[in-house]
């Protein structure tokens, strides 16, 4: 009942921290094989990917989730060329995160792009992946906003499948 209303210790603590926090699961006795990274190419989504590439192991696979919303099914063909647009648009930021995350020889960094609810596409792609640790970025959102949509990364911690490395946002006045 406690986590329901969002009593847990994780998310707690995510709320009082200036650093990242880890919160790992028993199971997980070594580094990381298989992380889970949401990315919305935010530089609270980019430091996730970045310390999650820090702990990932030496022969580990990263794999950096994009999720979009669900689009209607029938579509003009104006819509498909802005989703054509919007497509290379995500795929050249995916191409410039790569870059940036310096992957060694026994790394592998793959990407992924998801349409649906945020929480609900990086749950079910957690487990298809068979994931380690989900590592995302938190960020600061309106007091209502809170209120009516929730936190992606609360969420994610709150569900407590997976070890989790949350980010928290930067602070006003530091980067």
């Amino acid at each position: 009942a406690g986590r329901a209303i969002g009593n847990d210790t994780v998310r707690g603590v995510m709320g009082l921290s200036r650093g990242p926090v880890l919160a790992v699961r028993p199971e997980l006795t070594d580094l990381p094989k298989r992380i889970v990274v949401p990315v919305d190419f935010s530089r609270a989504s980019i430091r996730a990917a970045q310390l999650a590439r820090r702990i990932v192991d030496e022969h580990g696979t990263m794999h950096l989730v994009f999720v979009e919303p669900s689009r209607s099914k029938v579509r003009t063909e104006s819509e498909e060329a802005f989703e054509l647009i919007h497509t290379r648009g995500v795929e050249a930021a995916f191409s410039e995160l790569v870059a940036e995350l310096w992957p060694s020889v026994g790394v592998k960094i793959d990407t992924v792009v998801r349409q649906g609810s945020p929480v609900a596409e990086i749950t079910r792609f957690a487990e298809e992946s068979n994931a380690d640790l989900i590592a995302i970025g938190s960020q600061r959102h309106p007091f209502l906003d809170r209120l009516l949509l929730g936190s992606v990364a609360k969420a994610i911690a709150a569900d407590a499948r997976w070890s989790v490395l949350v980010t928290p946002p930067v602070r006003a006045g530091h980067h």
